[in-house]
């Protein structure tokens, strides 16, 4: 099916039991794709579940993060790098040049940006570098003052004395696989056109950690 503009991304999202409480928070992947005029590999469709035994006991402020967490998997983030061309799995560094800019202007940082081999299949290669579980934070900041470990796509929730943001590097990630962003206020839309076809579900997690501030 030739689509002359993808304009939508169809979620299925649900609440049911993924492990014991303190583990995996939530859970998501795209489900369908297309393949826009310059070649990205897009997300059209795809499904998140969040972890019964957790999710009740979330802030509305964490359950907020959490799903912008898990629809970034969905729209491709750490599920659509390699197919992208813009990071070899195992290598920890993404090499898109976007992001790349980004991790340099906004923390201050040489090379490309970090990826996280830690925590198992979920969150080794489909998140950005901290501490294994969140153990503490990173010294890598950006222009306001705020630490790594709390942007919104490292691999575990940080639920310390602030919440989750979204850093220019996270929308610039999604540039380089094809979307195009508005501001640092907006979870990145797709928007080119291309050719419907049935895709594989890869799942990415977010795990659950104490606050900082619990420590």
């Amino acid at each position: 099916m030739l689509n002359s503009q993808l304009t939508t991304v169809s979620i299925n999202a649900s609440v049911v039991p993924i492990d014991m409480a303190g583990g995996i928070l939530g859970q998501a992947g795209y489900t369908a794709f297309a393949f826009d005029q310059s070649g990205f590999k897009l997300a059209t469709n795809g499904t998140m579940e969040f972890d019964s035994a957790d999710f009740v006991s979330l802030t509305a402020a964490q359950r907020e993060a959490l799903v912008l967490h898990e629809m970034a998997h969905v729209l491709g983030f750490g599920t659509l790098w390699t197919d992208n061309g813009v990071y070899l799995n195992e290598s920890g560094e993404f090499t898109g040049a976007n992001a790349t800019a980004a991790w340099q202007s906004e923390f201050g940082q040489n090379g490309t940006p970090d990826v996280e081999l830690a925590g198992g299949p979920g969150t080794a290669n489909g998140h950005w570098n901290e501490f294994d579980n969140g153990a503490g934070l990173t010294g890598i900041t950006d222009g306001l003052g705020r630490d790594m470990t709390f942007e919104l796509m490292t691999g575990w929730l940080n639920v310390g004395p602030e919440d989750p943001f979204i850093s220019e590097l996270t929308l610039a990630s999604f540039r380089d696989i094809g979307f195009t962003t508005a501001n640092a206020t907006a979870v990145p839309e797709p928007g080119t056109g291309g050719v419907l076809v049935a895709g594989l579900a890869v799942g990415m997690g977010w795990r659950r950690r104490r606050s900082l501030a619990e420590k």
